[in-house]
C-alpha cells in the first residue's frame, strides 16, 4: 500500500485516511466490530466497507481495505496503519513520540521535548501523541520507535521499593 501511495503522489491523503478510519472504529465500536467479527461473513463486511467509506477514502484505500477483506487480514488493521505510519515518518525524517504525563503539559514543554528529540535523532519533524496517566504519579514516559525512557515517578518508587526488599538490614 505505501509504495502504490508513493507512486500515486497519495501517501499523505492514505495517510490520513487511516487515521480517520481508526478514530472511526473508535467513535463507533459497532462499525469495528462488524469489520472484524469472525462470525460476519465477508460479503456482509464488504458491504459495510462499501456504504461507510466508498466517498470517504481515497481509491488506493477503499481498494486496500477490499483486499483485507479478500486476503481475510482486517484483523491486522491497527498493525498495518501504524506499520504504513512508520514507513511515512522514515521517508521523511518524522519521529514519532509518544509522551505520557501525569497532567497535560504546557505547549513551551512541549516544544522543548520536540527540539531535544530533533537534535538527539537528527529528526526533520517531531509527532507527537499526548497520554495522560495519573498512575505514574509524575515525570514522564516518552517512547520513540521501540526505545523507552521511563523517568516516571512510580518507576523510582518501584526502583527504592525493590532496594530496600533486597537489602539485608542488621539490627544492631
Amino acid at each position: 500500500m505505501f509504495l502504490q501511495a508513493e507512486e500515486e503522489g497519495k501517501t499523505e491523503a492514505v495517510l490520513q485516511d487511516a487515521r480517520n478510519i481508526m478514530r472511526l472504529f473508535d467513535e463507533n465500536p459497532e462499525l469495528k466490530k462488524a469489520i472484524l467479527h469472525p462470525a460476519i461473513k465477508g460479503s456482509q463486511k464488504r458491504e459495510v466497507i462499501d456504504q461507510v467509506f466508498h466517498d470517504q477514502v481515497t481509491p488506493v484505500m477503499f481498494q486496500f481495505l477490499h483486499l483485507l477483506l479478500k486476503n481475510k487480514r482486517e484483523f491486522y488493521i491497527n498493525d498495518i496503519f501504524r506499520n504504513f505510519r512508520d514507513q511515512f515518518n522514515e521517508s521523511r525524517g518524522i519521529k514519532w513520540v509518544e509522551l505520557t504525563t501525569a497532567l497535560k503539559i504546557e505547549d513551551r514543554e512541549k516544544d522543548s521535548i520536540k527540539k531535544l528529540i530533533r537534535e538527539s535523532f537528527g529528526a526533520q519533524k517531531v509527532d507527537f501523541e499526548e497520554k495522560l496517566d495519573p498512575e505514574i504519579v509524575g515525570g514522564f514516559i516518552v517512547q520513540i520507535g521501540d526505545q523507552l525512557l521511563d523517568a516516571s515517578v512510580r518507576r523510582q518508587l518501584e526502583m527504592i521499593r525493590k532496594t530496600l526488599l533486597n537489602h539485608n538490614y542488621s539490627i544492631n
